[in-house]
């Protein structure tokens, strides 16, 4: 059954910094962005949590999440992503200045194309390289603890799977179109993860930040040539009015008379003032009367 949010959707922020953290289950995700937000001013948004927060308030679609979750399967990409939307307008609501982590998504092609167009590019991509034993050991041993539905061997077995076939096609593809994937070792000991991981999260933060800066004078330059322009165009209708209504009250042609008027139209139209042209040439002759 389709799974829909049917809460009003909020404007995702624009000026916030973006990292997906991917990596397969159990690679050691969460555990680094924790540390992360614990040393730095990150903002983690986990897909996981949200999706099993939804599950929590018993709602009909958190039991739809809830056996997509148990069946190793992904969530429908809107679902996901309204979630997200949400936290992260709260977040940023609430004074969070990035940058930001999701954790765990996209997960598919159809989520990253979903997500991306409806909101910026991420900045870098984080992802914690692991072998599949490793993942599963983890797994197995956090299930023991976790509560979790997914935390055990058959699930685990279906979510490899899962990760293998879409979700490692996701970071594939921004390998080769975006060039934004950082491959970190997850085996190593944690703490050395984490030096990896703050070396890569800083040069990519320092990277957007110059490109954030670039774009603002971009931006204005733009501005200041669109106003040049416009001034432009105005000094060349108004010189084209001008020329028009000489010729109108010289008694030419009809041809002047209505340059006059798509010119007096343009000038409301670009510019929003008020030309009484019309009423200016009204003693312009028909063409049968002009000599």
């Amino acid at each position: 059954a389709a799974c829909v949010v049917t809460r009003p959707r909020e404007p995702t922020p624009l000026d916030v910094p973006v990292f997906y953290v991917l990596g397969g289950p159990g690679s050691g995700k969460g555990t680094q962005c924790a540390k992360l937000v614990a040393h730095y001013s990150c903002a983690h948004f986990s897909a996981g949590d949200l999706l099993r927060a939804e599950i929590a308030t018993g709602s009909e679609m958190g039991k739809t999440i809830s056996e997509m979750i148990k069946s190793g399967k992904i969530v429908q990409a809107e679902t996901t992503i309204d979630l997200l939307r949400k936290a992260m307008f709260e977040a940023k609501a609430g004074g969070a200045k990035g940058p930001f982590l999701i954790d765990g998504f996209p997960r598919s092609m159809d989520n990253l194309q979903a997500y991306e167009a409806q909101a910026p590019k991420c900045k870098a991509v984080l992802f914690f390289e692991a072998s599949e034993e490793a993942m599963t050991e983890r797994l197995l041993e956090r299930g023991k603890t976790s509560g979790r539905t997914d935390d055990n061997a058959d699930t685990i077995k279906r979510r490899f799977a899962t990760f293998q076939n879409q979700s490692l096609p996701v970071v594939e593809h921004l390998e080769a179109d975006q060039k934004c994937v950082h491959r970190i070792d997850a085996l190593q000991p944690i703490d050395d993860v984490f030096a990896a991981t703050c070396k890569i999260l800083l040069m990519a933060s320092k990277r957007a930040a110059s490109a954030a800066s670039d774009m603002a004078l971009t931006t204005r330059a733009l501005l200041r040539a669109a106003a040049h322009a416009r001034t432009a165009e105005k000094d060349a209708i108004t010189l084209m009015l001008a020329t028009a209504r000489e010729a109108a009250w010289r008694r030419q042609t009809n041809e002047q008379a209505a340059m006059a008027a798509k010119a007096a139209a343009r000038l409301r139209q670009v510019h929003g003032e008020e030309v009484a042209v019309l009423t200016e040439i009204r003693d312009v002759r028909e063409p049968s009367d002009c000599s």
